[in-house]
């Protein structure tokens, strides 16, 4: 938090105008929050969709490109959209805002405007200048390897839930910096296609996962940690592969 506040200052982008986003985030004003939150976005619109006029130090006001409709989508107001998260990166980045919650957009129509966008990690870090998240893959990998390890020695309840909690961590760790490295570094012409076949892996991974391991867990009923401790092994090196990738590959670029 900035220094000589009192509480955190979070930016609110309201995103797709024609959406959902406007009015939830108009909604927000309406309860307390342990934080001062300042939603960035047309205040026509959002005033329009809590029904009553907003204070001003909770609106940031940026006007729409082109006059909105309900339910219709317009990539004339794609630039907008974008626009609304370049506020709120260019308010973190001079300490008027500690962080930024973000309303749903629409990748469709903001592509078909022109302008290649994959998500909001993708968009923040090539804005910010950051490497692709490959530490979060390192990351994930060592929870993926604690948590299969301590499936060989379950000796209760507790135990086993502890387990899936560092497992379903890793999941969260690992997976949207998996997808977030995959449109990154995918050509802007393909990038569906390269984002569709890494859902394609993943899923046969999670239809086969569970007949092999049952077949393995079969074949060794008495040696539990003969196969968990093997899954934890692959992951294990699957977290060292990701850090030799990430000394020896020029990641920015």
């Amino acid at each position: 938090m900035s220094p000589g506040r009192a509480v955190p200052r979070i930016a609110v982008t309201t995103g797709e105008p024609a959406g959902v986003g406007p009015e939830l985030c108009a909604g927000l004003l309406d309860r307390e929050w342990d934080c001062d939150l300042v939603l960035i976005g047309d205040r026509s619109l959002l005033e329009r969709c809590a029904g009553r006029s907003l204070p001003a130090p909770a609106i940031e006001h940026r006007p729409l490109e082109a006059p909105c409709v309900p339910g219709q989508l317009d990539p004339a107001n794609a630039r907008y959209v974008l626009g609304l998260l370049d506020a709120a990166l260019d308010g973190c980045a001079a300490g008027r805002f500690d962080g930024i919650v973000t309303a749903p957009v629409h990748k469709g129509v903001i592509n078909e405007a022109g302008v290649p966008f994959t998500g909001h990690t993708e968009y923040i870090a090539g804005q910010t200048g950051d490497a692709l998240p490959v530490m979060m893959l390192v990351g994930g990998g060592l929870l993926y390897a604690v948590g299969y390890l301590m499936f060989g020695w379950l000796g209760g309840f507790t135990l086993a839930v502890t387990a899936m909690v560092i497992i379903t961590a890793g999941e969260i760790v690992f997976s949207p910096a998996a997808l977030s490295i995959v449109g990154q570094l995918s050509p802007p012409r393909n990038r569906g296609r390269y984002m569709g076949f890494f859902g394609l892996g993943q899923t046969f991974g999670w239809m086969a996962a569970p007949l092999f391991g049952g077949i393995l867990l079969d074949a060794f009923p008495s040696e539990p940690m003969a196969v968990w401790g093997t899954i934890s092994a692959i992951a294990l090196i699957a977290a060292a592969g990701f850090y030799v990738w990430s000394k020896n590959v020029d990641l920015a670029d």
